[in-house]
């Protein structure tokens, strides 16, 4: 049996929001340590965190739609039981919380507050999220730092830029297995459907033709009326094999 598709994908999810969560911590140092203002890292680092949990949400509403499909359909996917259902339910809404933990982090007032007061005043340094004195062997601390960020950031973006297109591959393969999915139940209900009304134009063919011979032998008996039935075909067979042999 080929492996089921979500976990290949939970585990890219799971990777994705380990690594905004890293890069999320990454930022609140910046954001404690550095003045916002002349350091764009702590900006560009904001906004790529954005992304990514942009990125992440959508592949978490990805996997809510499979696994919408397998409770729906729980005949078509009898070997995934309630218990896994579950899981996999806790699982992406675990992440969905992260996600919007994070985020809210990001949108809070004390980061705002933060980063517009870094603009008020551009010239002020941060040692270790406390304000230092405007001095200048304090001043070539913060730009020495400054540029280490700048380079680790540059770093962990070519990483992102990498990983985003990993996610955005498995979001793209598994929204493609949920359309697919959802096509062949539709596909396989129109056939029930089909047979479904096939068997009872049928019954009711025969019905009517049961009538027709009941009144014809003045008998209701369901018996004697297939035994008619054969006997006729029998002797049909007969007499074409007198004719023809």
């Amino acid at each position: 049996m080929a492996q089921d598709p979500f976990f290949a994908a939970r585990e890219e999810l799971r990777s994705r929001v380990d690594y905004i969560q890293t890069q999320h911590e990454n930022f609140l140092r910046l954001l404690q340590t550095t003045n916002t203002a002349p350091d764009l890292s702590c900006r560009d680092l904001r906004d790529s965190l954005c992304r990514d949990i942009e990125a992440a949400e959508n592949q978490c509403r990805e996997l809510e739609k499979v696994v919408a499909v397998v409770e729906k359909n729980r005949q078509r996917f009898r070997h995934i039981d309630n218990h896994e259902i579950g899981q996999r339910r806790a699982f992406v809404t675990k992440m969905k919380q992260s996600l919007v933990k994070i985020w809210n982090n990001l949108e809070s007032d004390y980061v705002k507050n933060k980063m517009s007061g870094d603009r008020r005043d551009p010239s002020r340094s941060f040692d270790g999220g406390a304000e230092g004195h405007r001095t200048g062997r304090s001043g070539k601390r913060a730009n020495d730092f400054i540029e280490e960020q700048r380079s680790r950031q540059h770093l962990m973006l070519c990483e992102q830029d990498e990983g985003l297109e990993e996610l955005g591959t498995a979001v793209d393969r598994v929204g493609r297995m949920a359309d697919a999915m959802n096509q062949e139940l539709n596909a396989q209900n129109r056939m029930l459907g089909d047979l479904e009304v096939e068997v009872e134009n049928t019954n009711e063919q025969m019905s009517f033709v049961m009538g027709k011979l009941s009144k014809l032998l003045k008998t209701k008996d369901k018996y004697q009326l297939w035994l008619i039935i054969v006997l006729t075909v029998v002797l049909i067979v007969l007499i074409l094999l007198t004719i023809y042999v």
